[in-house]
């Protein structure tokens, strides 16, 4: 176990930090984890992520940001819970933009084009990981059938259901 420590960046779980600094944050954890496995020399068969705080380790490996290094891993993601107001959803000011300089992924990963404009780093998961699950068969059915990523988790290509 390895804890990851910034006092300005990560001054408490889950802080309040606005659009902005959240998504500073969560770039942040999500680039140091894969930053820390190459920095052990571990490269895993499969990375589980779990929850929209975790959200963009798959983009990061997968759009080359760490180059070949996990090429051979899979990204497994559990949708614990895709409530509007679990989902990580972050709604910055219009004239700060889509903060795509914060996060340096392709905007689309985040942002759904059709739907109302917020960053959504649990879009990003499930569009990039290779398999995702959910804690039961019975909420697996309820986010495919209702959720507001339902288009995603029924349609994308990335989406194996695994259970």
């Amino acid at each position: 176990m390895y804890f990851l420590h910034n006092a300005e960046m990560f001054p408490s779980g889950y802080p309040d930090l606005g659009p902005v600094g959240t998504i500073k944050v969560v770039a942040l954890f999500c680039k140091a984890t894969l930053e820390l496995l190459c920095f052990i020399k571990t490269v895993p068969a499969i990375i589980l992520t779990n929850d929209w705080f975790t959200g963009l380790v798959p983009a990061y490996s997968k759009t080359g940001q760490f180059g070949d290094t996990f090429k051979g891993t899979t990204f497994f993601h559990i949708c614990h819970n895709l409530e509007q107001s679990y989902e990580g959803r972050l709604y910055p000011d219009p004239r700060e933009g889509n903060l795509e300089n914060v996060y340096r992924l392709p905007s689309h990963y985040l942002i759904d084009p059709y739907g109302k404009r917020c960053l959504n780093p649990s879009r990003c998961a499930i569009m990039l990981s290779d398999q995702w699950g959910t804690v039961s068969k019975s909420y697996r059915k309820d986010l495919q059938e209702s959720s507001g990523l339902a288009n995603i988790l029924n349609n994308h290509p990335y989406v194996k259901i695994f259970f």
